[in-house]
């Protein structure tokens, strides 16, 4: 799975069972591209 700030660069690769330290925003998340699929639907969620 990979993570993003909304509007903002490069997506992030989470590596573990939980992200944490995340600045307040509305961020995107997707399943990751793969050699021979394509990325998920990006859901959002607010964090406070």
């Amino acid at each position: 799975m990979q993570y993003k700030l909304k509007n903002n660069g490069s997506w992030t690769d989470i590596t573990k069972n939980k992200v944490s330290d995340l600045a307040s925003g509305t961020y995107q998340i997707r399943i990751k591209p793969l050699k021979n699929a394509l990325a998920s639907e990006i859901i959002e969620v607010n964090i406070d």
